[in-house]
């Protein structure tokens, strides 16, 4: 009699392991469809937005231009200037 009760008590057991092991891998496979939802949507999301990056990156670097240009400028004014003024140039 107490043999049939282990043994039906690892029949249980064996099945409630079998029962959590399926459901965890159903939430696995819920996970990696979601995972793959988001990377899909990051991956619309970066192409939208590339134009837009690429423009602020332009602009940024057509800012750099302008300081650099204006400070050489201003730079060469001042050294013509004082060259000028001893009377070198």
């Amino acid at each position: 009699m107490i043999k049939r009760f282990i043994k039906k008590v690892e029949e249980t057991a064996t099945e409630a392991l079998i029962t959590i092991l399926y459901y965890i891998d159903d939430k696995l496979d819920n996970h990696d469809k979601r995972i793959d939802s988001l990377e899909n949507k990051l991956e619309e999301f970066e192409d939208k937005f590339s134009p837009t990056i690429a423009e602020v990156e332009s602009q940024s670097n057509t800012r750099k231009l302008i300081k650099k240009s204006g400070i050489t400028t201003a730079v060469g004014i001042a050294i013509g200037w004082i060259l000028k003024h001893f009377g070198i140039f």
